[in-house]
């Protein structure tokens, strides 16, 4: 019987002969998944920003943002540009001395947050929220508005009074991060059983 030659690699190292022409083509299939799932995660990162949803935000209110209503409302709304979390609404109401006044519990109708209020003296009040979304987040911030004829008219007060908290991924970002991780830990996966084979 015939000896098997074993061939020498360059630099002296001798070549496995159980190494054939499946074990090179797996090679090539990793580096060529690993050239797709880079070129992938570029893309991703780079279309993100397209599809990023917007930051959530006080769409309007009731009463406006420094408004002057003749007649004293009978309840405040804000609207938002994402429906509330029913069990994270805080909103409070103080008047012009700075002491609270008493409101409804909150209501949700779709993206509006709607709390009662009841008979309110002529003057200014200030009202400040802090809503978490369903969608992640939280908008915050205050409204300023007053009772009477028009002769003490409040600043508005905007968002500058509140936060947002961006802590939370966004859906599209939140996909393209697991397919990068699903498709890694493939080829990690793939490279492991090639060495352990070798």
């Amino acid at each position: 019987m015939r000896a098997m030659r074993v061939r020498r690699r360059p630099g002296g190292r001798r070549a496995d002969p159980r190494r054939g022409p499946c074990v090179t083509a797996r090679a090539t299939f990793a580096r060529r998944v690993f050239g797709g799932a880079v070129a992938v995660s570029a893309v991703g990162v780079l279309a993100a920003p397209l599809f990023r949803m917007p930051a959530p935000a006080l769409r309007d209110s009731f009463p406006a943002d420094g408004a002057v209503v003749a007649v004293a409302p009978g309840e405040v709304r804000l609207g938002l540009t994402s429906a509330a979390r029913r069990d994270d609404v805080h909103v409070g109401l103080v008047d012009q001395r700075g002491l609270p006044v008493a409101l409804g519990p909150p209501r949700t109708a779709g993206t509006d947050v709607v709390l009662s209020v009841p008979d309110l003296d002529p003057g200014r009040y200030l009202v400040s929220y802090h809503v978490g979304l369903i969608s992640g987040g939280a908008v915050a911030g205050s409204v300023a508005f007053a009772v009477g004829d028009g002769t003490d008219r409040p600043a508005a007060a905007g968002p500058g009074g509140g936060h947002l908290h961006g802590g939370a991924i966004d859906p599209l970002s939140g996909a393209v991060i697991f397919a990068d991780l699903v498709v890694l830990g493939g080829i990690a996966a793939v490279e492991f059983r090639r060495r352990v084979r070798t």
